[in-house]
């Protein structure tokens, strides 16, 4: 690793700490289960990412936009039926 890729990986942990961190107060133990799983993804992926692999830059890059969708679609409230309103 060269020194701009260990800036990049130092850069993903110290942010990703302090969401976690972060999270760990603002969230229920349940949901903070959930969103925990996705944010350690998406940072291991970014993590490989910046690693500096040239040969599978392409795979890891996949991969952190799939984990950035799990992250960012997380939703774990069920869904509710909407009513539209009668027209008269």
């Amino acid at each position: 690793m060269d020194g701009l890729a260990w800036v990049f990986a130092l850069l993903i942990c110290g942010i990703g700490a302090l969401v976690v961190l972060y999270a760990a107060y603002y969230l229920d133990p349940a949901t903070l289960r959930a969103i925990l799983r996705y944010l350690l993804l998406f940072m291991a992926r970014c993590w490989a990412r910046a690693r500096g692999q040239p040969a599978a830059a392409g795979v890891f890059w996949e991969a952190t936009s799939l984990s950035s969708f799990l992250l960012i679609g997380y939703w774990n409230h069920p869904r509710t039926r909407v009513r539209a309103p009668a027209w008269r």
